[in-house]
Order: C-alpha cells, then sequence, then structure tokens
C-alpha cells in the first residue's frame, strides 16, 4: 500500500494509484487488466497452464483455466494442458 496525500488522507494500494492515473490521462485500463494481458499472451506463447498459474498466483490451475480459456482456441488449450513438465521449465 501508498501513502496518498489526498484531502480524505487515506492509504490506496497500487491498483487504484493506477486506476486513478488511468483516469486522469485516458489510458482506459485498470493494473488488474495488465495481469490478465500477461496470462493470455503467455499462454498463447504455449506456456503450461500450470506455469501461469504459479505466476499469476491462482490457489487452483482451475480458477486459470476459467479466467482464460476463453481467449485460447482449442489448440492452444490442449498444447497449454499437455505439459507434462508441468510448466517448470
Amino acid at each position: 500500500m501508498f501513502w496518498n496525500r489526498t484531502e480524505h488522507g487515506f492509504y490506496q494500494d497500487a491498483s487504484s494509484l493506477f486506476w486513478e492515473y488511468g483516469q486522469d490521462t485516458d489510458f482506459g485500463a485498470r493494473l488488474h487488466d495488465l495481469r490478465h494481458k500477461f496470462a493470455i499472451d503467455r499462454l498463447r506463447e504455449g506456456w503450461s497452464i500450470y506455469r501461469v498459474q504459479k505466476c499469476i498466483g491462482h490457489d487452483s490451475v482451475k480458477t486459470t483455466a476459467r479466467y482464460y480459456f476463453r481467449y485460447l482456441s482449442q489448440q492452444q488449450q490442449d498444447r497449454v494442458r499437455s505439459d507434462g513438465d508441468n510448466g517448470f521449465r
């Protein structure tokens, strides 16, 4: 968390600060959107679903699949599931 000296004088996390910056600059994305982009791009590159799960911190690989498989073709889904070493290459 970062101290943000506003008229309210409260703590804000990095995500809130990023959002405010985006509003001021018409960036139009949240910090969490960058997390989603990272995961989708890595899966499309062929990273194991297990490796992506560990990188983004999901407790279950099912959560990773639920959120990100909708952006992958069936062939891409099959490839990221088939990594026998669970992504630790």
